[in-house]
């Protein structure tokens, strides 16, 4: 129902004051019970600290991919990830182990990416990049379902033509995301 004790227990006073019951199926909770408010707050709780340990995990598990020389997830516009096996190991269908997925620079996009910087130092504005790559027929990093004709944006160029990925320097961990228990 949701991984924060405080948010799923008021969304479950709101259920019961609708009159909506609950059934927990795996638990077999049932919200009009007795005993179903602390079994249930107990559960929540588990599952909160479960999630916490997770997010812990896979952080901690991309941290060592990053330091290891690998990708630790996602795509940068201009590179492709490829897979790095290690041939020692077998994955459970008789497939080399994966290490990782290490991140190189792809044939075409980096074109494009060239043709933004050669672009930025001859002194042209991202409005006016944007404008060449669209009358070029260029396809945007990332075209939406929304807007799937070719539309690159200012933001698009400014973020690439800022990326220090171009520059050779790779970081990662430079974000955390909060949440904010408001919103």
């Amino acid at each position: 129902l949701g991984r924060n004790v405080g948010d799923v227990c008021k969304l479950v006073d709101k259920f019961d004051y609708a009159g909506v019951r609950l059934y927990f199926v795996t638990d077999e909770l049932m919200s009009g019970n007795e005993s179903f408010r602390e079994a249930f707050i107990s559960k929540a709780s588990a599952d909160e600290q479960f999630s916490r340990k997770l997010a812990k995990r896979v952080r901690r598990g991309r941290v060592g991919r990053f330091d290891a020389g690998f990708n630790p997830g996602g795509n940068c516009f201009g590179y492709s990830n490829e897979k790095v096996f290690d041939y020692s190991k077998k994955g459970p269908y008789g497939e080399p182990g994966l290490l990782g997925m290490k991140e190189v620079i792809d044939a075409q996009t980096s074109q494009i990416v060239l043709r933004l910087f050669q672009a930025a130092d001859t002194g042209k504005s991202d409005r006016d990049i944007c404008l060449m790559l669209q009358e070029d027929g260029i396809a945007p990093p990332q075209p939406t379902h929304k807007r799937p004709q070719l539309s690159w944006s200012k933001g698009a160029v400014s973020t690439i033509l800022t990326n220090e990925r171009y520059l050779g320097v790779r970081i990662y961990g430079k974000t955390k995301e909060i949440r904010n228990p408001d919103t």
